[in-house]
């Protein structure tokens, strides 16, 4: 709380100094993880949801659209935006790989393999190669309608 209210100054300019101050010992001691939450204004051990608040109520305060007239906010609106990126939860390598298997999951409409050729979209499609359809959903020669499950009315 006390180091909430040191970065949130009364002023926009006071809340500006307060976080480039901050920004500045958190570069020089190599930007460790209690310098971040020292940046947003927050007491070490913060959680992460405490974070992104942190950084949406200074964002609304420092951002240089806010701040047009003084040459901080850049920095300060950078120094916010790496404070609150450092602070991002990782995610354990388990739970990659079910976010990854439930991604390919949510796809599988989205996709099929037609003879070793991966097709991507709807299942109907028009035009393809000689030989009835089947890839790219085609038909024939003469640019038959195919269902894409190899059949089409392509003549020869």
């Amino acid at each position: 709380a006390a180091a909430a209210a040191a970065v949130a100054g009364p002023t926009p300019e006071a809340t500006l100094e307060a976080v480039v101050a901050a920004g500045a010992v958190w570069d020089s001691c190599g930007r460790p993880p209690s310098g971040a939450h020292a940046v947003l204004g927050l007491d070490p051990g913060a959680d992460w949801p405490t974070a992104r608040a942190a950084h949406a109520r200074l964002s609304r305060v420092v951002h240089p659209d806010k701040c047009r007239s003084d040459p901080r906010a850049d920095r300060a609106f950078a120094l916010i935006t790496a404070a609150r990126n450092s602070l991002v939860p990782a995610m354990p390598a388990e739970d990659d790989d079910a976010a990854a298997a439930a991604a390919v999951a949510a796809d599988d409409d989205d996709f099929r393999v037609v003879d070793g050729e991966v097709i991507v979209g709807g299942s109907e499609g028009k035009g393809g190669s000689k030989g009835g359809g089947g890839s790219n959903g085609g038909g024939g020669n003469n640019g038959g309608n195919g269902d894409g499950n190899g059949s089409g009315n392509g003549d020869d």
